[in-house]
């Protein structure tokens, strides 16, 4: 697959998960739990979003591009199965739930 194409793959997954994580976040109300369910995955949206995508377009190098978007395939797996377990403690727990971590 050619660049611009993972890139369109890349960019409407992460339109996906970003709908999901905004729906979740309506979801839980409490701030604790949802820093701790959904922060991490926030965090790795935003560097597929703002900093891989980009330096896939800016690479010098179709390998070097290709590397770039290995990581954001690989970030925005790590972000899908933090928001399902999220989906999963919401089921089993409710919108109530809590977190005392800090």
């Amino acid at each position: 697959m050619e660049k611009a194409q993972r890139i369109q793959v890349i960019e409407s997954r992460l339109k996906t998960l970003n709908d999901l994580a905004a729906k979740l976040n309506q979801t839980i109300k409490h701030e604790k739990a949802n820093n701790y369910l959904l922060g991490p995955a926030r965090s790795n949206l935003s560097d597929v979003q703002t900093t891989l995508i980009l330096l896939a377009r800016k690479a010098s190098t179709p390998a070097n591009a290709s590397m770039f978007l290995d990581v954001a395939d690989f970030e925005l797996g790590q972000v899908e199965g933090r928001l399902n377990y999220a989906q999963e403690m919401l089921k089993k727990y409710g919108e109530g739930i809590q977190a005392i971590a800090g």
